[in-house]
């Protein structure tokens, strides 16, 4: 049974993933979708801790949880 969202709620999702595309260098974005609905947003940054930004190497993960 598929759940409608309402445009309200579709440009929340949206914003939220914009902004984390827009803030990580180096990582990944993923999405997690349920019964047709984005349910979470994970964001895994990389950085270098030797003070170099030219290649990650470090990781650190964020996580976005929409109840």
């Amino acid at each position: 049974m598929k759940r409608s969202c309402n445009a309200e709620n579709e440009e929340e999702i949206l914003l939220k993933i914009a902004s984390a595309l827009k803030n990580v260098s180096y990582g990944s974005i993923q999405i997690t979708i349920h019964d047709s609905k984005v349910v979470q947003i994970d964001k895994t940054e990389k950085f270098r801790l030797d003070g170099q930004n030219s290649k990650p190497k470090g990781g650190e993960t964020y996580t976005i949880v929409k109840g």
